[in-house]
C-alpha cells in the first residue's frame, strides 16, 4: 500500500488562536477546508496560494489513491526514510524537502523535551 507523507509549516496569524503558536496538530484544516477566511482577519497571497495546492493535493487522493498522487508529483514514502516529502506553507505553497532533514528538527524539538519528549 503506497503512502505519502508531509509536513505542515504554515504560521498564519489569522487563523491561529494564539499568535505565538505557529503550525501545530490540525492547524491545517482552516487551509483543506477553504474556511481560513472566516476567522480573525484575511488570508494572504501565501496562504490562499497553499490551501489551493493542499486541495489539489488532497482531492488527487480521493479521486485515486495511487494514480492520483502521481499526478500531482507527491512523492511516494518509501522504506529508505532518505526520500522527500511535501511541506506546506513555508515562506511558499509547497515545495519538496529530504525526510531526514524533516525528522531532525522532530527529534531536535522532542530531545528538548516538546511533545511528551525527554527533558532535561
Amino acid at each position: 500500500m503506497p503512502v505519502y507523507r508531509f509536513l505542515y509549516s504554515g504560521n498564519f496569524s489569522n487563523i491561529s488562536p494564539l499568535p505565538f503558536l505557529g503550525a501545530y496538530h490540525e492547524s491545517e484544516l482552516p487551509l483543506l477546508f477553504g474556511t481560513d477566511g472566516n476567522f480573525r482577519g484575511p488570508t494572504t497571497p501565501l496562504e490562499k496560494e497553499t490551501s489551493k495546492v493542499m486541495q489539489d493535493r488532497w482531492l488527487a487522493f480521493a479521486r485515486d489513491g495511487v494514480k492520483g498522487m502521481e499526478e500531482v508529483g507527491w512523492p511516494r514514502y518509501g522504506a529508505s526514510q532518505h526520500g522527500m516529502v511535501e511541506e506546506f506553507g513555508a515562506g511558499q505553497p509547497v515545495q519538496e524537502i529530504s525526510v531526514v532533514k524533516m525528522d531532525a528538527e522532530c527529534k531536535v524539538l522532542w530531545d528538548k523535551g516538546m511533545f511528551g519528549g525527554p527533558a532535561s
